[in-house]
């Protein structure tokens, strides 16, 4: 089988971490190659030992840091001029005309619980004021024309045409 840079060619480290990281990391075949170069370099047992524990010590480390930021993100809140945007521009929003910030689904990913709720109050909002400005300007507009029609209507004289076309 072939890899990609070749196995062959990588450090010990990455020999060590490939051979007893994470198996579900690397395809089986690239772990047992894996294993047969160290042996075949004689990487002793010691030296395999602390790279593991060094990089479980990384690992862990990137969980802890993952860990806090998911927390960090929970109470995480929009500034009230960004919620003031996503209520005005609510329609192009989410309709993708324009990108603002991250999507509902990325806020809820990253752990954003605040921010989702604001987020999705801004936008359900925004759209909401806009169907019933669009409404009401459009009932306003029709019920005008209705009125000026009326008006065209009523000043227009057909006193001859009715003598001509009597009832």
């Amino acid at each position: 089988m072939h890899f990609d840079p070749p196995i062959e060619n990588r450090s010990d480290r990455q020999l060590i971490i490939m051979a007893f990281g994470n198996p579900e990391d690397w395809q089986p075949e690239a772990v047992v190659l894996a294993k047969q170069i160290l042996d075949n370099r004689g990487i002793d047992l010691d030296y395999r030992k602390s790279v593991i524990l060094d990089f479980q010590s990384k690992v862990n480390q990137q969980k802890e840091l993952l860990k806090r930021k998911l927390a960090l993100n929970e109470i995480e809140k929009y500034h009230p001029f960004e919620q003031v945007l996503i209520f005005f521009f609510s329609i192009l929003i989410i309709t993708k005309i324009i990108p603002f910030g991250s999507t509902l689904s990325q806020l809820k990913e990253e752990n954003y619980k605040l921010k989702y709720k604001q987020r999705l109050i801004s936008l359900l909002l925004g759209a909401l004021t806009w169907i019933v400005f669009i409404y009401f300007t459009g009932s306003i507009e029709a019920e005008k024309r209705d009125k000026t029609f009326k008006e065209e209507m009523d000043k227009i004289d057909i006193s001859e045409w009715e003598k001509n076309h009597p009832h």
